[in-house]
């Protein structure tokens, strides 16, 4: 994402009676600091294809071969299954189209299926209200989704951990969150492939994992607090294009299932490029045989890639206004000294009546360097929570101490909601230090506006 701007710098000197005035018009850009992995709020159209080929290593007396795909989409509150077709070569003898099934009752060398899909998915707001934590009273039908194996392994250093970030939480979404959150601080994603799935002891102990790892650590560390989680296995955008993606899923008891991603920084919701195609209680569930026969005579041997080849892209887009956040911007003061420390205070609100969180942006436009301490923040908010960032700017790189510096600070996520504001550097006034803006910050007011739901911002 990136913003053009112009911006000027003036020299505010004079040289005998000559005023020399020096305008450079500088061509800026916003320099993208903005997670790679997400989309903006746009409803997507996605055309996918999943293939597997399936090759006869040994001849033999085959009654039927039965080949059913685990991985397929349906549709659900945020994506939307359009079409989708199913193919195989040679053809086969029966098609179940709502199982994805195919079948063949004459033994040949190679087998070929796949399918091709469109699907249009939304950024649907999953409605997380009030849940108590700790979870209680669990119902037999989701003691599967608290078990423990030789992958989803439990270790007291990973229960004394989840502990730890939960002892004081009473809600069941921020207790999701924290778990989350540390996860986002401590362990580096590294693409490793869906070839082999470390342990979530490991990932704990080495601090990076692939998708399926950082999600195979947090259904550790939920269950270890005993929260009902579940594995997802389906596609998603990322820096190199469309691939397999692993997430979680979390039982609300007033919700259902929503989705936590670990690897995006995405809680309580997911972006539109997620495409979910199966949800699953243990790894190795996510990888049983995606074929089965029915009944074989004689000696068949049958290999095949361990998943299947897909592919995605994006056909369409439709933007899709949505206002779940507000951002506001109110800088200390119109301008500041050089060499200052520059106040800024930034109030962000929550619109939406449920649980949630999202990813804010810092950054600027300057052709001088402005220190920020920190340029995104991961925020979770409770309805129509109102949260506060206190900052302070400073530039770097400043060659003439006898020049005004203007430049455009701004706050926004990834729907491109937004505030803007303009930061001066200007000498003669007043220069703040690092000490005393962080005096001005905590004493520091910015109007009151009292919203429709009586909230103050």
């Amino acid at each position: 994402m990136s913003y053009q701007i112009y911006q000027t710098y003036t020299p505010a000197v004079s040289f005998g009676k000559m005023n020399l005035l020096f305008l450079f018009t500088l061509f800026s850009i916003f320099a993208s600091s903005q997670n790679p992995f997400e989309t903006s709020q746009n409803n997507l159209s996605i055309d996918m294809l999943m293939s597997t080929e399936i090759n006869t290593l040994k001849k033999g007396n085959l009654k039927s071969l039965r080949v059913k795909y685990l991985f397929v989409p349906k549709s659900d509150e945020r994506q939307k299954v359009i079409s989708i077709h199913y193919h195989s070569h040679p053809e086969a003898d029966f098609t179940d189209i709502l199982k994805g099934q195919y079948t063949w009752k004459k033994l040949h060398s190679n087998y070929s299926v796949s399918y091709d899909a469109r699907i249009k998915t939304n950024n649907y707001l999953y409605p997380v209200k009030s849940t108590p934590f700790p979870v209680i009273d669990i119902p037999d039908s989701l003691k599967n989704f608290l078990r423990f194996d030789d992958i989803i392994n439990q270790k007291k250093t990973i229960e004394k951990t989840a502990l730890e970030l939960v002892r004081h939480e009473t809600e069941l979404y921020n207790a999701v969150f924290n778990i989350g959150y540390w996860i986002y601080e401590n362990i580096d994603y590294l693409r490793t492939g869906f070839e082999t799935i470390e342990s979530a002891s490991t990932v704990f102990n080495t601090k990076f994992g692939d998708c399926d790892e950082i999600s195979v650590l947090y259904l550790s560390m939920l269950r270890s607090v005993y929260i009902p989680s579940r594995l997802v296995s389906g596609i998603a955008k990322g820096e190199f294009g469309f691939n397999y993606h692993a997430w979680v899923e979390v039982f609300f008891e007033n919700t259902g299932w929503v989705p936590f991603d670990a690897t995006f920084r995405q809680f309580g919701y997911i972006d539109q490029s997620h495409i979910k195609l199966a949800q699953h209680h243990t790894v190795s569930e996510m990888f049983s045989t995606t074929w089965e026969f029915l009944p074989f005579f004689g000696d068949v041997e049958i290999e095949s890639e361990e998943l299947p080849v897909v592919s995605a892209q994006i056909t369409a887009q439709q933007n899709v206004s949505t206002q779940n956040f507000t951002i506001q911007i109110f800088p200390f003061t119109e301008k500041v000294g050089i060499y200052s420390s520059y106040p800024v205070k930034i109030l962000i609100k929550n619109n939406t009546p449920f649980f949630t969180s999202e990813m804010f942006y810092l950054n600027y436009a300057s052709d001088v360097e402005i220190n920020i301490e920190k340029e995104k923040y991961l925020l979770n908010f409770a309805p129509y929570e109102t949260k506060e960032i206190n900052l302070y700017l400073t530039y770097s790189g400043i060659k003439y101490s006898n020049y005004r510096y203007t430049s455009l600070f701004k706050v926004f996520n990834r729907t491109g909601i937004n505030d803007t504001t303009t930061v001066i550097f200007y000498p003669g006034a007043k220069i703040i230090s690092e000490k005393m803006a962080n005096a001005i910050l905590d004493t520091f007011s910015v109007p009151k506006v009292v919203d429709e739901h009586n909230n103050n911002f």
